[in-house]
């Protein structure tokens, strides 16, 4: 018989997340003909050594089995004994993984890295392979504290050496490092050659014209000269100051008239100017012949209504004329539609009262408005197929006890927090506690489902409020929804036989007293959401839905389905069932409980109920492994 052990191995959060969050181990058994066993257990290290993974696992030859395990902890270890033929044929390794699903370097311990007490002859040294290029030297990491130094192994037979395994996945990228100094500014380099020039600008508009300046004195004529040749038309000068008119010369001949030169381009319009003062009127011109008369003109609006006149004197009655014949009947109206007004009642506390159940005139007692929903004409029509919704005002609070008549679905929904109570004391709490009734009567309930299909459905019991909650972990979520400040009993009313099967419901409610059994007998197939209840005592009881809840005191019934993310702080008798799949507890604390009955949990469920010192008194404990 073979002992391996992993050793202590170290798991502390590292940034607040612990490296290894399953640990994977492989099993391989080597020969082809042999089988072998292998006892897995696996302990936390937490002050003490506590036993949380226990597993025999049978090997077939030539067989490969993987097991994942909750590995979440601060320490843990697990130890392997491995007997049968094939013991000494029989490998192990171990390998952590991240919450990504990534291998943990630091968490992998292969076969021959295990700690063993049964070690064979040392066998012949294989040939040595060639020794490989030498890679550059990496960066020297920063030295990790040393670890205590484990016992030394004794050494295993040396095997040839296998062929180099694949490249693992690479790991994630490093923090980037900080950005090093600036460097010194290089030489300017030369100057590249010039770019086009670019488009020319669209022109400015033109400037004011300037002022006209002082005129020169005028020359004196000169003699007229013999009229030379005419030269080309130079570029025309500047306007220079006008001289005095001179003498008038002999008109020339004319010459031919040049070609009109190329029309330039418009000019862009210059500003409009002030418009100058009007000139004084011309006087008035003849009278024109009268024109045509042109088309009449648009009415005007009519003018106000003068006023009234006297009324004059009432003329004598005349004869009444025949009755005319009856026209025939016009189509019936759509008439008012009422929405809900069947199954619909509303309930507020603060209302002046007594109240009809509607929006604008709503019940002040949550008796009234039960009582007028369950004996409807609808309700007493259809029975338990009548669901029936009382909406309750947000902040109500009934001092009252309420009773649930037999064989009708009911639902008491606040749309804010509320309470059967006075809500006088702290947190809401009652100083006179109220309670709920809920009745059962097999008989009455014969009596609609023997009317036919249409007629059969199961009396229904909903208490709470349309949110939801929060975590049961808070203090809020025991105010901010359903307080029932007394006792949710569960009454049979009916003269010989008891047993019928009913539903109930709680949906972010908080039960200060006890759920308890007042004889009813048969099924009490219970879901509860977003609660915290107290004790529960029911033969009947069947937890089917159990989550984001609390429970305090004990609970005493016949099976449980599904138990999630809830708290049990109250011991608990009962067996596990397939009512409503998946079967078990998950994610669940418990505190220093005792359990009788079959107990069916995850690993994570497991830990807390060995940890917080939860006690299985009867039965037997099935814990869910992972088997990917």
């Amino acid at each position: 018989m073979a002992f391996l052990s992993t050793g202590p191995i170290e798991n502390s959060p590292v940034s607040g997340v612990r490296p290894s969050q399953t640990l994977t181990v492989k099993f391989v058994n080597n020969s082809t003909v042999s089988s072998s066993s292998v006892l897995i257990e696996g302990y936390v290290l937490n002050g003490t050594r506590t036993l949380y993974v226990l597993e025999l696992l049978a090997l077939s030859p030539n067989q490969v089995v993987t097991r994942n395990y909750f590995a979440n902890l601060n320490a843990f270890e697990f130890q392997f004994t491995v007997s049968g033929a094939a013991e000494n044929e029989t490998e192990i390794s171990v390998w952590g993984r991240n919450a990504a699903g990534q291998l943990v370097a630091a968490h992998r311990l292969v076969s021959d890295e295990l700690l063993g007490t049964d070690a064979g002859a040392t066998g012949a040294t294989g040939v040595t392979g060639p020794t490989g290029a030498t890679g550059p030297t990496g960066a020297t990491g920063p030295t990790g504290a040393t670890g205590s130094a484990g016992a030394t192994g004794v050494t295993g037979p040396t095997g040839e050496t296998g062929a180099t395994g694949a490249t693992g996945p690479t790991g994630e990228t490093g923090a980037t490092g900080a950005t090093g100094p600036t460097g010194d500014t290089g030489a300017t380099g030369a100057r590249g050659p010039t770019g086009d020039t670019g488009a020319t600008g669209a022109t400015g508009p033109i400037g004011d014209t300037g002022a006209t300046g002082a005129t020169g004195p005028t020359g004196e004529t000169g003699a007229t000269g013999a009229t030379g040749p005419t030269g080309d038309t130079g570029a025309t000068g500047a306007n220079g100051p006008t001289g005095e008119t001179g003498a008038t010369g002999t008109t020339g001949p004319t010459g031919e008239t040049g070609a009109t030169g190329a029309t330039g381009p418009t000019g862009e319009t210059g500003p409009t100017g002030e418009t100058g003062p009007t000139g004084p009127t011309g006087p008035t011109g003849f009278t024109g012949p009268t024109g045509d008369t042109g088309p009449t003109g648009v009415t005007g609006p009519t003018g106000d209504t003068g006023p009234t006149g006297p009324t004059g004197p009432t003329g004598f009655t005349g004869p009444t004329g025949d009755t005319g014949p009856t026209g025939v009947t016009g189509p019936t109206g759509p008439g008012i539609f009422e929405w809900g007004q069947e199954t619909i009642f509303w309930a507020d506390s603060k209302a002046p009262g007594p109240g009809t159940g509607t929006p604008e005139d709503p019940f002040n007692s949550l008796q009234a408005a039960i009582t007028a929903a369950t004996s409807s004409s609808y309700a007493v029509q259809f029975g338990m197929r009548a669901r029936l919704i009382i909406l309750i005002a947000a902040d109500s609070a009934f001092d009252e006890d309420i009773v649930i008549p037999p064989a009708r679905h009911v639902q008491l929904l606040g749309l804010g927090p509320w309470e059967l109570g006075n809500s006088q004391g702290v947190n809401f709490s009652s100083t006179v506690p109220r309670n709920v009734t809920i009745q059962t009567n097999p008989a009455l309930e014969d009596s609609y489902t023997s009317q036919g299909p249409q007629f059969v459905a199961r009396p229904v019991t909903v208490i709470g409020t349309f949110d939801n909650g929060t975590s049961v972990s808070t203090h809020t979520n025991y105010t901010n929804g359903a307080i029932i400040s007394g006792n949710i009993s569960f009454e049979n009313v009916a003269v010989g036989d008891p047993f019928t099967t009913i539903e109930f419901q709680l949906h972010n409610a908080n039960v200060v007293g006890s759920i308890l059994q007042a004889g009813h007998q048969g099924q009490l197939n219970t879901y509860i959401y977003n609660s915290r209840i107290n004790s529960a005592t029911h033969t009947g009881l069947r937890i089917q839905r159990m989550i984001d809840s609390r429970s305090d005191g004990t609970i005493t019934g016949a099976v449980y389905s599904e138990i999630s993310n809830s708290f049990i702080n109250g011991s608990v008798n009962l067996n596990a069932t397939f009512d409503v799949p998946p079967r078990g507890i998950f994610s669940t604390q418990f505190g220093a409980i005792q359990w009788n009955g079959s107990l069916v949990l995850d690993t994570s469920s497991n830990y807390y109920f060995v940890t917080n010192g939860a006690t299985l008194v009867t039965g037997t404990k099935t814990i869910l492994f992972s088997i990917a």
